[in-house]
Formats: structure tokens, C-alpha cells, sequence
């Protein structure tokens, strides 16, 4: 295990016009290469493949680029594997969601790494044991659009390299296997505050409840404080996000200008990311449903599940809201039992974590 450790996640990527040229071939030429073959559908799995693989890039020697986006790949397509293999048996989900949410729970925010794909892995066993539909072939398709990202990514690091700050995929996970993680009830209460916010929204006949949980995922995080903000900046990115997502899918019905328009917004991720989590959840809101949109124009667009997409937003932040409220009182109360006692015991124990600075270091959303 690394000999001293970071107490605050690595500040994202700059940004440049390179990352945004990255993003913007990276994500493009597998959507148009979809279309060109006449699969609008295969486009959408293509550039979410080729988004995530950019987005968990640890950027650090080429060796280990492959490794860990391969990995990372991999994991995801397992995790919506499994997600799908579920989706019948409702015991059986909501074990796997209830352990999945717990293990995204465990790396602290300073395994950038670990975080993103723990949380993208258990957002996509949520969406597609909660119904979204995923196939074989969208699997095929998801990774070979990241592959050809990573490979733009490798082509790139050979013409200009910068390594990122921080700990190396590795070291995470030694670090991790060492102990050094996020309090076993946090963990506990993210597993259990995903289930509460799912369970709700099939109460409250949500179009999509999948997305509910996938939104507690991101939003929660060991500093209460940093919760509440990402949480404020969840809500409004999405919104603005839904609404230029909405303008675009009214005005405008023809595939490639879709996918153009999509391609944009690629590029603008990593300027959006390298602002704050507001900026970046209203790009990735729009990507999504830009291209959601695309695969679904031939039935009639995705226009019906942009109000369900904010609406499922502000009950997963109103749950995550409330169970957080109430850990916070909880513990305020104990504390003041307990007196001034405990706060000489924690001035010997552990530093706590610094809440990041800038944008919210687990880039990814649903």
C-alpha cells in the first residue's frame, strides 16, 4: 500500500482541446459507423461504450491504460449481464442490488478509479434488472465502441502524455484490500437507501425506476455537506440538461443531425466535467437522451421519457436527501449524549475526508 495517502480526490482532467477532440472522434465515429449500418439502436450502446471507456481512462502508461479500461469493460458488461439474469426474480434482485450498492459504497473518494466503476457497475445491474433493455449484442457493440476509444486514447498518449495525479488503478486496489475504505455504514446505507429510493418509485408506478436508484448512487457521498451539493447540482444540471435534450428532439427528427448534435455534446463532457458536477450532469443528461433519442426514432423519439427521467431525478435526490437528514440528526444526537469526550478521541483517530474541489470526481451519470 502506498506509504501516505490523499484525504481529497484528484481534481479532474484539464481541460484541452485535445480531451475534447478525444471525446468528440472517441464517441462519434461509433455512433456514425452504427448508422451507416442502418442500427440507430447499436449507436447508443456504441457511444455510451466509448464515453465510459474516456471517462474511467486513468491515464497513466499505456500498459495500463489497456488493462484498466479493458477491466473496466468488462465489469460493466457483467454487471448488465447479471442485471438482465435477475430481472425475473425479484428476491434474487434485490439481493444483488442491496450487495452491489454496498460494494460501491466501500472506495473512498480519493480512488477515482474504483469509485466510477463501482458505482457504474451497480447502476447498470439497477437499470436492467429494473427492465431496460440489453442484449448480447448490445454488449458486443458497448465494448467495441470502447475499444476504439481506448485505442484513440493510446494513439493520443503516444503524441502527447501527461500522467494524472493520484493513485494508479493498482494501488487502489491494494490500498483498498488494506483496509482503507469508506465506513461499513455508509456502505450500508447507500445499499440501503438505493433499495428504499427503487422501492418507492415501483410504489409510486415510476416510468423508469431504475433511474432513481441510479441517481442515489451518485449523489451520495461520505461528506454530508458534498452530498448536499452534488444533490443541488444533480437536480438543476439535469434539468437543464432535460430541457436542451427537449428542445433538440422537438425541433429536430432527422438521424444525422441527431447524432451531430450528440457528437457535440461529447466533445463539451470533459470542459463540462472540469467545471463542477452541475455542468457535467446537464452534458451527460443530454447526451444520454440525445441519444436515446436517436435509437428510438423509428417508434417515435424519447420525447414521453424526459419528464420521467427529471421526475425519477428529484425523488432519488429526495430520498438520498432524507435518509442523509436523518444519519445527520442521528449522529448530532448521539454526539451531544456522549459529550465532549468523543471529539478528544477523534482529534487521535484518522483525518477526515476533504469534500473535492471543483467538479465531483465520479464523473458518470445516469
Amino acid at each position: 500500500m502506498p506509504a501516505a495517502l490523499p484525504f481529497a480526490p484528484p481534481p479532474p482532467p484539464p481541460y484541452s482541446l485535445g480531451r475534447a477532440l478525444l471525446f468528440g472522434f472517441g464517441a462519434g465515429v461509433p455512433v456514425l459507423a452504427a448508422l451507416l449500418f442502418g442500427e440507430p439502436r447499436a449507436a447508443l450502446f456504441a457511444g455510451m461504450g466509448a464515453v465510459m471507456a474516456l471517462q474511467v481512462d486513468p491515464r497513466r502508461s499505456i500498459p495500463i491504460r489497456i488493462a484498466a479500461v479493458v477491466a473496466a469493460l468488462i465489469l460493466i458488461v457483467s454487471s448488465g449481464t447479471l442485471g438482465v439474469m435477475l430481472k425475473d426474480d425479484k428476491v434474487a434482485m434485490t439481493v444483488a442490488v442491496i450487495a452491489i450498492s454496498f460494494l460501491a459504497g466501500l472506495p473512498k473518494p480519493f480512488f477515482p478509479y474504483l469509485t466510477l466503476v463501482g458505482k457504474v457497475c451497480a447502476a447498470i445491474v439497477i437499470v436492467t434488472s429494473a427492465g431496460i433493455a440489453a442484449t448480447g449484442e448490445a454488449a458486443v457493440v458497448f465494448i467495441a465502441g470502447g475499444l476504439f476509444a481506448l485505442l484513440l486514447a493510446v494513439l493520443k498518449s503516444m503524441w502527447h502524455h501527461r500522467d494524472a495525479t493520484g493513485l494508479t488503478p493498482y494501488a487502489e486496489v491494494q490500498a483498498l484490500m488494506a483496509g482503507e475504505r469508506n465506513p461499513l455504514f455508509y456502505a450500508f446505507t447507500m445499499a440501503a437507501t438505493v433499495l428504499l429510493a427503487m422501492l418507492l418509485a415501483d410504489t409510486l408506478h415510476a416510468k423508469l425506476p431504475g433511474w432513481v436508484g441510479l441517481t442515489v448512487l451518485f449523489v451520495m457521498h461520505p461528506d454530508d455537506a458534498t452530498a448536499l451539493k452534488l444533490m443541488a447540482q444533480r437536480l438543476g444540471g439535469t434539468l437543464a440538461g432535460i430541457a436542451l435534450a427537449g428542445l433538440v428532439v422537438h425541433l429536430v427528427h432527422e438521424q444525422w443531425i441527431l447524432a451531430g448534435l450528440a457528437i457535440v455534446m461529447a466533445a463539451l463532457l470533459p470542459k463540462a466535467t472540469a467545471m463542477n458536477y452541475f455542468w457535467m450532469s446537464g452534458a451527460f443528461t443530454a447526451l444520454v437522451m440525445l441519444l436515446l433519442d436517436l435509437a428510438l426514432l423509428r417508434s417515435g423519439g424519447d420525447a414521453p421519457l424526459l419528464v420521467w427521467r427529471l421526475y425519477d431525478t428529484m425523488l432519488g435526490c429526495a430520498v438520498a436527501g432524507a435518509v442523509l437528514l436523518a444519519v445527520y440528526g442521528t449522529r448530532r444526537w448521539r454526539e451531544r449524549r456522549q459529550g465532549p469526550g468523543r471529539k478528544a478521541a477523534e482529534a487521535d483517530g484518522d483525518p477526515p475526508d476533504v469534500p473535492e474541489p471543483g467538479a465531483d470526481s465520479e464523473g458518470v451519470q445516469g
